[in-house]
């Protein structure tokens, strides 16, 4: 009866998303009629972070994630600079395992928003998954280009917020990341100079990596020690 009224597409999204899991074989259409009725109510409301945080959901949690990143590639398309879809679609992306691609949209979001040093971080956080829990899958040259990476735009993050506990937390892991990859070239060094000097970077960046931590440490117990807002404060006169 009224389908330019917005919010007569959104309730009707959300009727279709509860009845999900009540019909495993209608479980498809269910969400994709969701989809659809959600799609409406964004074009004729304008964005609405809660309801894309919403759809999200639905993608995530019908393991239709290739399904997300076509429906958010094609959003990005009517608004290409779009830091919040860019940011959702990096996110699907590394919960595919894509890192190429992840790590592409993350730099663009990240070259959006400059000033944001969230933007930084992620990309040093992936980094570190990356070389972490895949490094039999890459070279130690790969490796260790992943790791600068990540080095590079944790750099970033903390010259923008230079008390960012958890830009020190990954900058330490990576480290010791790259301490790894000094040991494993050490161990195929056939040059003693050479497998010396990489033997002692390997240490050195152990030890940074402790320094970094130790940095993140007395970032968390200042955070813990400082008073409540409002604390100390005395209490206004009663009128």
């Amino acid at each position: 009866y009224d389908p330019k009224n917005a919010d007569n597409w959104k309730y009707l999204g959300y009727s279709y998303w509860s009845l999900v899991g009540s019909n495993k074989a209608k479980d498809k259409e269910y969400a994709d009629k969701s989809l659809d009725a959600f799609q409406k109510y964004l074009k004729l409301h304008g964005p609405d972070d809660e309801l894309q945080d919403y759809i999200i959901s639905i993608f995530v949690n019908q393991d239709r994630i290739p399904d997300g990143i076509k429906y958010y590639e094609n959003s990005l398309r009517e608004n290409p600079k779009d830091a919040r879809v860019i940011q959702v679609i990096a996110t699907l992306y590394t919960r595919m395992g894509d890192f190429k691609n992840s790590l592409k949209y993350s730099e663009m979001k990240a070259a959006l928003t400059p000033n944001d040093a969230g933007g930084y971080l992620f990309i040093g956080a992936l980094c570190w998954d990356q070389s972490y829990r895949h490094n039999k899958e890459m070279s130690l040259e790969d490796r260790a280009a992943v790791v600068d990476t990540g080095v590079k735009n944790l750099d970033t993050a903390l010259k923008i917020d230079a008390k960012n506990m958890n830009a020190y937390v990954f900058y330490g892991l990576l480290l010791r990341e790259r301490s790894d990859v000094a040991k494993l070239q050490a161990d195929g060094e056939k040059d003693r100079r050479k497998k010396k000097e990489l033997l002692d970077q390997s240490e050195d960046y152990l030890k940074q990596a402790v320094t970094m931590r130790e940095k993140a440490l007395e970032i968390r117990k200042a955070s813990q020690a400082a008073p409540a807002p409002g604390a100390g404060t005395a209490p206004a006169p009663q009128k």
